[in-house]
């Protein structure tokens, strides 16, 4: 399963079954840490445990800032795709100050009617068409660029709201967070690791910047071989 096939595989689960994960499992979910990029220089410490029902549990704790916010929500769904390509379920869990979210893995549960009534109240899988994204006539967006945005507006949320927008500009790809929350901050890093996670499966060099606390640039260009 490619990283493309995983973004439109992956949905929040919030019911899984009680299993009890092997040493050997833990470690190969452990090893995935190792291949996580980081959005700048940030450190980020990532612990696996075993939550109250045997689901797995990824966290860390970092400082309680914007930026970091961002660097956790970019690193943290690069974990959480890498999962699904494994086989798991997940679910990011907010969790507030120096721990922003949790990230919840196992296998799913048959859904419930508890299940039914969170994915209808957050809006899970109901997502907004392309064009609420981009000011621009989308058909005057490139096919990469579609590509790529489909991707983003795939990008889980804090309650589904999709904060962003999108843009591009020649060889750079323009996203934007629309709300200024400290929830939204994860939203942001989630979403730009989409489009990076793309850019890369598409061979591309990337060069990353943001432009401000609420705009990332992604410039890219055919990777040299």
């Amino acid at each position: 399963m490619n990283i493309t096939e995983a973004i439109k595989r992956r949905h929040s689960t919030r019911s899984y079954i009680e299993e009890k994960y092997s040493d050997a499992a833990l470690q190969k979910i452990n090893s995935l840490f190792k291949q996580v990029k980081p959005l700048e220089s940030e450190n980020i410490n990532w612990t696996i445990e075993k939550d109250d029902k045997n689901t797995g549990k990824i966290f860390s704790n970092v400082d309680d800032n914007w930026k970091f916010r961002i660097c956790y929500g970019f690193q943290g769904e690069q974990i959480i795709l890498k999962l699904t390509q494994l086989g798991y379920n997940t679910l990011w869990r907010a969790i507030g100050s120096e721990r922003p979210a949790e990230l919840l893995f196992g296998h799913a549960k048959n859904k419930s009617m508890k299940e039914s009534i969170a994915r209808l109240l957050t809006g899970n899988g109901n997502r907004k068409p392309l064009s609420t994204f981009i000011e621009k006539d989308v058909s005057k967006i490139s096919e990469l660029g579609r590509e790529c945005f489909e991707l983003c507006r795939l990008a889980p949320s804090g309650m589904n709201r999709q904060p962003w927008k999108f843009d591009e500009d020649g060889n750079s790809i323009i996203i934007e967070i629309t709300g200024k929350s400290s929830i939204n901050a994860l939203d942001f890093g989630i979403v730009i690791a989409h489009a990076y996670l793309f850019l890369e499966e598409k061979k591309k060099e990337i060069t990353l910047h943001f432009e401000n606390d609420y705009k990332c640039i992604l410039n890219f260009q055919d990777r040299k071989i």
